[in-house]
């Protein structure tokens, strides 16, 4: 079997199941090239994008499942000239990213414009499309996970822009390849993200005169632990403010400074003035060592005005 066969062979795997199925695309590589692991930069890559779906299966680890396709990246930031696997081995990957959403979206940028050159190519819309659905599943756990989009207002005003961007290309690209299921999960996204329910009641109004129901159950679910996450971050950031009041009102009484503050924490001092104004998380250790410096108790430091 040529190796060119075998990526397409893998690649539908990924494409045409709900889950992929790791075990027959580790036979079918293992079978055939493994001796070319470790020689060959695309098998490779596609070992690793296997390893990754079973770290994300199993264990649910988003941090780990980066680790593990990091590689990939840092060996295609590194290349001027993409052919058409390194393109999609690329894309496959940026579903798992978990960096900074600047770099996310400068990458998933990068893909739409390796990917023009194979615009020609059958897989082409459903290609783009992944690329633009991928980001916006990053974008989601960047925007609970990652410090600063939630807590500085100019961050998520881009932030917003770029999951505009792309959740709105993967409608315009469903549309016009009349891709139901995937229009349908990317108006729930939409509506998730800025809080629109007549958006996603539409979007399962879609799904279920389509017919899809596992594809319903499945996007209830998601929805149902989008939104658990966002009531734990709202909780969050309450207790920020809550601490970072008191930090502030016992610091000012005490008559210590930002700067002494910070050296005494471990904290670096342009940090206090987030800390203060709730937008900066810090950590317990760090709470422990501010309330002894500012003669209170941790508790105090927690406790509402």
């Amino acid at each position: 079997m040529k190796k060119q066969q075998l990526l397409d062979e893998v690649f539908a795997l990924g494409n045409n199941r709900s889950v992929w199925d790791m075990k027959e695309a580790q036979m079918k590589i293992a079978e055939h090239h493994e001796s070319a692991r470790g020689k060959d930069p695309q098998l490779s890559d596609m070992f690793v994008i296997i390893d990754a779906f079973v770290v994300e299966n199993e264990r649910g680890d988003t941090d780990e499942t980066y680790a593990v396709t990091r590689p990939i990246f840092d060996r295609l930031r590194k290349e001027k000239d993409w052919d058409f696997y390194d393109v999609r081995i690329f894309v496959v990957a940026l579903g798992f990213y978990m960096g900074g959403f600047e770099r996310l979206n400068s990458d998933a940028n990068t893909a739409l414009e390796k990917l023009k050159e194979y615009f020609y190519k059958d897989e082409y819309p459903l290609i783009k499309l992944a690329v633009h659905m991928n980001a916006t599943t990053c974008m989601l756990r960047l925007r609970h996970f990652e410090e600063e989009v939630r807590n500085h207002p100019d961050n998520l005003k881009r932030f917003e822009e770029h999951f505009l961007f792309h959740i709105d290309a993967a409608l315009v690209i469903c549309k016009e390849e009349g891709i139901t299921p995937a229009m349908a999960d990317a108006m729930i996204r939409k509506g998730a993200f800025f809080g629109d329910q007549a958006l996603i009641d539409e979007a399962f109004d879609v799904l279920e005169k389509f017919g899809d129901k596992d594809l319903m159950c499945l996007l209830k679910r998601s929805l149902d632990r989008f939104r658990e996450s966002e009531i734990y971050i709202n909780e969050a950031r309450e207790l920020n403010a809550i601490i970072g009041q008191n930090i502030n009102k016992f610091r000012t009484a005490r008559g210590v400074s930002r700067h002494d503050l910070g050296m005494a924490i471990g904290v670096l001092p342009s940090q206090i003035d987030f800390i203060e104004s709730g937008h900066k998380n810090i950590s317990v250790h760090a709470l422990h060592k501010a309330a002894s410096f500012l003669g209170t108790s941790t508790n105090c430091l927690l406790e509402p005005e």
